[in-house]
């Protein structure tokens, strides 16, 4: 099946999201914390690099930071480019390392990668940061037990075209509102394979169930649209399975969905 066929089932059908309650309660307190605004500008050396922003809650003297969310840009795809990721910051002190992975391999302490800290990323938002070359040596974080894999086929209806993986925490909130907290996000620009990859690593807890939030940007601007103008999927994932999880478009025609504003959006 077409993603032109999903998305006009799609529009027959219009189902809203579900609410996904996490596996224990009492182990994931909802609190205030705070969204993750970013604004990069000048980053033209990086446009068609991969980019990495881990948010980090710093550990005390003499221990590591603990990693509580991750960003992964495919390529950054414009030199000036604003993003929020609602929810990401927990309360509290929490900084962000991020960093452009020149050679495509994971983390290099600088020169080799360019990388830069901002501290306390809720005290001041949005964080506006123009391209410096005054880098910094990031720490590697502690991660939670379990990476994010989907294995992507049948994608070759969205090819050129930019597509977002959202990872959420969902749990029932003051008042009886469902809260959920961003805790990863990959982005591709343009899907250039049929057949591809999307990881996430050390974002899971094995015990917990996340919803995962996916959409393809057909119509090329830039936003997500609510189908059919676009196509998006909305689905649990459980941490204990989060690795082996298959994507078919051709198989999740009854999964798609209209999107919330919970969604990542750009500046």
């Amino acid at each position: 099946m077409s993603f032109t066929r999903i998305a006009t089932a799609c529009s027959a059908l219009m189902l809203g999201q579900g609410c996904f309650v996490i596996a224990d309660l009492n182990a994931y307190e909802v609190d205030e914390g705070c969204d993750f605004e970013m604004e990069l500008q000048e980053f033209q050396p990086h446009v068609e690099e991969r980019m990495a922003f881990r948010i980090v809650e710093p550990g005390e003297e003499g221990q590591p930071s603990s990693l509580r969310a991750l960003a992964v840009f495919e390529t950054l795809g414009a030199p000036n480019l604003g993003f929020v990721l609602p929810n990401a910051v927990p309360p509290g002190r929490h900084d962000v390392d991020f960093f452009a992975d020149r050679e495509n391999n994971g983390y290099d302490d600088p020169p080799t990668d360019h990388t830069w800290t901002i501290e306390d990323v809720c005290a001041d938002p949005p964080n506006v940061f123009p391209h410096l070359f005054d880098f910094s040596v990031l720490e590697d974080p502690t991660r939670l037990d379990r990476d994010l894999r989907i294995a992507f086929t049948g994608m070759g209806d969205g090819m050129g075209r930019a597509m977002e993986v959202r990872v959420g925490l969902s749990a029932e909130g003051p008042g009886g509102i469902e809260v959920e907290r961003t805790v990863g996000l990959y982005r591709i620009s343009a899907i250039r394979r049929s057949e591809f990859e999307v990881r996430l690593t050390g974002i899971l807890d094995r015990d917990f169930l996340y919803v995962v939030s996916i959409w393809v940007d057909l119509n090329q601007n830039g936003t997500y649209d609510n189908p059919p103008t676009d196509v998006s999927w909305r689905f649990p994932v459980a941490g204990i399975n989060a690795e082996q999880v298959q994507f078919n478009p051709d198989n999740r025609n009854d999964d798609v969905t209209r999107l919330s504003g919970n969604l990542v959006t750009f500046r």
